[in-house]
């Protein structure tokens, strides 16, 4: 059986209740289930989108264009998506549970900044991302204390 991430996107978006289908994307991995956690709309009126796979938990980034067709993806990273945006400059950041990493036009990485515990921590994951009007970026997360028994003493706050 094969397992699909659908993308629909309608046009009217005002009008609540009087929505047009436009087009259905259909994506598939390997035959297993697909999530998807991110879309932001691209400039050349496209989509870029952050996608995860059910079975082993591997992220990657999509790019289709304004018909939902796959423009590229990238290659599988061992962590989830949590936020894809287009950048000022035409190219991408995305933000999984410990890096923040750019992305070219073409969807080939330029750089990857991981973030880990400060050491008395033993668990980080960052869960949202902005560019800010510097051209900088805004990550939010949270880190946690394993105090024993699964238990976590947790904190959140912006990096």
């Amino acid at each position: 059986m094969k397992n699909l991430f659908y993308v629909l996107l309608f046009i009217s978006p005002i009008y609540l209740f009087a929505q047009e289908e436009e087009w259905v994307g259909t994506y598939d991995y390997i035959g297993e289930s697909v999530m998807g956690w991110s879309v932001q709309q691209t400039f050349d009126g496209g989509y870029i989108l952050g996608l995860r796979s059910e079975g082993n938990g591997s992220g990657w980034v999509m790019k289709i264009n304004e018909n939902g067709q796959e423009t590229w993806r990238t290659a599988d990273y061992n962590e989830h998506i949590k936020s894809v945006i287009q950048t000022g400059d035409g190219e991408y950041v995305f933000l999984s549970k410990t890096r923040l990493i750019k992305l070219n036009q073409f969807g080939q990485e330029e750089w990857s900044q991981l973030y880990l515990c400060d050491g008395s921590f033993s668990y980080i994951s960052l869960s949202k991302l902005i560019q800010s009007s510097d051209c900088g970026f805004i990550l939010a997360g949270s880190q946690a204390l394993e105090v024993g028994d699964g238990d976590f003493l947790g904190s959140a706050g912006i990096i």
